[in-house]
C-alpha cells in the first residue's frame, strides 16, 4: 500500500534529503541482490511455504515498526532488512508458481496473479496518496503493514499442505 511512495514518506516524515533516499535504496538494492542468491539455500533449511510465510510476516512486522519508530537511522536499517527479507522468498515463489499451475496454464496463472497483485497495490498507493496528503504518515504506514499481512497468512493458508518439492 505505501511501498510505492516509501520514498515521499522518508522525505516527508522522517526529513530525508533526496541523497539519504539514495543511498538507502542503493543498500536495499544490494541486500536484494545477496538474498535473493541465498534463497535456495534458505529454502532447503526452512521449506519452501513456511519461509515464504515467516520471512514474509517478519518483513511486514518491520514495516509495522518503521512507522512506530520515527528515526531515520533505525528505519532506513529496519527498511533494507525488510527489503532482504522479503526479496528472498520471490524465487521461492516464482518456483511455487511453476509446480502448482499446469505447464500448458502458466501464461494465464502468472498473468492472473500479476492482477491479483497489481490491482490493490494500485487502490492501496492511492489510499496511501490521500492519509499522506493528510499527513497522517504513521496511519497510513501501519494499515498498509496490517494490509500487507494478508499476503504471507494467505499463502501459509492456502499452501500449508503442499508439498511439490517442498522440504
Amino acid at each position: 500500500m505505501v511501498t510505492p511512495l516509501l520514498p515521499l514518506w522518508f522525505k516527508l516524515y522522517l526529513h530525508a534529503t533526496e541523497l539519504d533516499i539514495n543511498m538507502i535504496y542503493l543498500a536495499s538494492y544490494l541486500a536484494s541482490m545477496v538474498s535473493t542468491l541465498l534463497a535456495d539455500r534458505v529454502e532447503r533449511i526452512m521449506g519452501r511455504v513456511k519461509a515464504i510465510s515467516m520471512l514474509r510476516s517478519i518483513s511486514v512486522g518491520l514495516f509495522i515498526v518503521m512507522a512506530i519508530i520515527p528515526s531515520l537511522i533505525v528505519d532506513s536499517v529496519l527498511y533494507v532488512v525488510r527489503v532482504a527479507l522479503y526479496m528472498v522468498t520471490i524465487p521461492m515463489r516464482q518456483s511455487l508458481s511453476m509446480e502448482v499451475i499446469a505447464s500448458e496454464e502458466r501464461a494465464r496463472g502468472l498473468s492472473i496473479t500479476g492482477l491479483a497483485r497489481r490491482l490493490p497495490y494500485s487502490i492501496g498507493s492511492f489510499t496511501a496518496g490521500v492519509m499522506m496528503n493528510a499527513s497522517l504518515f504513521t496511519l497510513s504506514m501501519i494499515t498498509g503493514g496490517l494490509v500487507s499481512m494478508l499476503d504471507p497468512l494467505l499463502y501459509y493458508m492456502f499452501f500449508r499442505s503442499f508439498r511439490g518439492e517442498d522440504r
